[in-house]
C-alpha cells in the first residue's frame, strides 16, 4: 500500500443509487487531502465488494455506479480522479464513459477492468485515453499500484494546469 495515503482506518462507501441528489453535498464535506477518491463502475456486486474489502483499512473513497449513466451523474456532481469502469457493461461501455468524461472540467482517469484482459484491449484502452487494465480476478497489489499511480498521475497534472495558467495569467501582464 502507498504511504501516507492509507495510513488512517476508514472507507466510506457512497452508493449513487441511495441518493444521487445528496451526493455532491456528502461528498464536498470534511475529507482528508490525501484521500484517494475512486468510483467503481459495474454491474457486478463481487467487484463493488472486492473493492471496498481492498480498501477497508485505508482512508480511501470508494464509491460505486451500476452502470455508465449512473457514473456521469455523479461526476457531474463531483470531481473523482480516479474511475473503474468493468468493460463489460450492458448499456454503454467503456469507450462511451471515457468520451463523456473528457467533457468534464477535471476528467477522472479511466481503469478498465476484464475477466478476458489481454494485449489487444490494454492496447485499445491506451490508445483512447484510458491509463490502465485491470485483470480479474482482482490481484490486491496491482489494484492498489494501479489506482495510487492513476491518483498521482491526476493530482500532478491538474496541479501542473494550476501552475501553467498562473504563469499565462503572469505573463499577460
Amino acid at each position: 500500500m502507498p504511504r501516507g495515503d492509507s495510513a488512517v482506518p476508514s472507507v466510506a462507501k457512497k452508493d449513487a443509487a441511495s441518493s444521487p441528489t445528496n451526493y455532491a453535498a456528502e461528498n464536498n464535506s470534511r475529507r482528508p487531502e490525501k484521500t484517494v477518491t475512486v468510483l467503481v463502475v459495474s454491474p457486478f456486486e463481487e467487484d463493488h465488494v472486492f473493492l471496498n474489502y481492498i480498501f477497508s483499512h485505508s482512508n480511501w473513497e470508494i464509491h460505486a455506479a451500476r452502470s455508465c449513466r449512473q457514473a456521469l451523474e455523479i461526476l457531474r456532481q463531483a470531481p473523482i480522479p480516479v474511475v473503474i469502469c468493468e468493460s463489460e457493461m450492458a448499456e454503454n461501455t467503456w469507450k462511451d464513459l471515457l468520451a463523456e468524461m473528457g467533457q468534464l472540467q477535471k476528467p477522472p482517469l479511466l481503469i478498465v477492468t476484464s475477466r478476458l484482459a489481454d494485449e489487444s484491449l490494454w492496447a485499445e484502452v491506451l490508445n483512447l485515453g484510458g491509463y490502465d487494465v485491470l485483470t480479474k480476478p482482482f490481484d490486491r497489489t496491482e489494484v492498489v499500484r494501479s489506482i495510487s499511480l492513476a491518483w498521482m498521475h491526476w493530482k500532478n497534472t491538474l496541479e501542473r494546469a494550476g501552475g501553467a495558467g498562473r504563469l499565462a495569467s503572469a505573463a499577460n501582464y
